[in-house]
């Protein structure tokens, strides 16, 4: 049996903040085709661990390569090529407020492809009907649009210029458990249908086990467990066992002010 194609690789990669160490020697590698969800609490690494990929941050030290291409310390050419295969759905949507949704998902394809206005209008269309937004919510603007639906627009222009990869940054935050769902449903067809390799990162353990085919968890700036979606709650894994049960006690300490 052949190994599987590594998407992206990242090897013994360091990043700190002053005194503040985030990554400490970490490793991942995500397999292409795959939807890999990496769990962790508030301010352990993950998005560090996303903007490093994406070129927003530059590590320390290490490597980090996206189909074999090394971007750790890459100019923005490289940079801008392996973007151009990146679909991401931010946390906040982050949704351009002077355009309108179907705007605002078109402007992901003009930006990536030369097609014309008519075109990347169709597109767009397209994709918000995939994601279940019906072609008047199209003409509005995300000040007019429920937390729900900004998200679903958000998905929309994620996958609109077909990407290879895909990144969800905490997408059920702020929403309400029924619509987390919804959103959680969305990505899993998403990702089927476009084919695209996934990369979420999430404390909502719901979200990663409905979306994951495997689930790495980070702390103390390394990945301390990964394995199979249907394997978490056999692992042996204290750091683990307490996080995904969400107990008080355990190996895990929180700093509380008081």
């Amino acid at each position: 049996m052949s190994e599987p194609q590594i998407k992206i690789r990242m090897r013994d990669v360091h990043k700190r903040f002053g005194a503040k160490v985030v990554l400490d020697g970490f490793d991942l590698d995500v397999r292409a085709g795959e939807s890999l969800v990496v769990i962790g609490g508030s301010g352990v690494g993950k998005s560090v661990m996303l903007k490093c990929i994406l070129g927003i941050l530059s590590p320390d030290s290490g490597s980090i390569t996206v189909d074999g291409i090394e971007v750790a310390g890459a100019g923005s050419t490289e940079h801008e090529a392996v973007n151009a295969k990146i679909g991401m759905l931010f946390q906040g949507a982050a949704l351009f407020d002077s355009m309108t949704v179907v705007e605002n998902v078109a402007f992901s394809v003009t930006a990536r492809h030369n097609v014309g206005r008519r075109a990347a209008r169709e597109i767009a269309l397209q994709k918000l009907a995939m994601v279940g937004l019906k072609p008047d919510v199209a003409e509005r603007y995300p000040s007019e649009l429920s937390g729900g639906m900004k998200k679903r627009a958000g998905l929309a222009r994620a996958i609109a210029a077909d990407p290879e990869i895909l990144f969800f940054d905490e997408p059920t935050t702020g929403l309400d458990p029924l619509m987390g769902d919804i959103i959680n449903d969305l990505i899993v067809h998403c990702v089927e249908e476009t084919g695209a390799t996934a990369l979420t990162i999430t404390h909502d353990m719901h979200s990663a086990r409905k979306i994951a085919d495997r689930i790495a968890m980070i702390y103390n700036g390394k990945i301390i467990w990964i394995g199979n979606v249907d394997e978490i709650d056999r692992a042996a894994d204290p750091y683990l066992d307490q996080f995904i049960h969400g107990r008080t006690e355990g190996p895990i300490k929180m700093a509380v002010r008081r």
